[in-house]
């Protein structure tokens, strides 16, 4: 058995006497939005229209958490 995993994809494969399985299981998370370094708006109250990092990141964390679950769920 092999896994190839990041942050986007799972490849699974499976060798056995029957032949060989593979299973692909994408991670579905969102990339998060981030701004241009060095890049300043002119735009009057732009940082109140940008939800808070810590927002942001646990909902990246919700999303691979539950990708991961799928992974560990294709071993059973």
């Amino acid at each position: 058995m092999g896994l190839w995993i990041d942050h986007r994809k799972a490849v699974i494969v499976a060798v056995s006497g029957k032949g060989e399985e593979s299973i692909i299981i994408q991670s579905n998370a969102e990339k998060q939005p981030r701004r241009f370094d060095g890049v300043r708006s002119t735009t009057p109250y732009e940082a109140q229209k940008i939800k808070a990092d810590d927002r942001q990141d646990i909902k990246f964390a919700d999303q691979l958490n539950t990708y991961y679950d799928e992974v560990s769920d294709a071993f059973s």
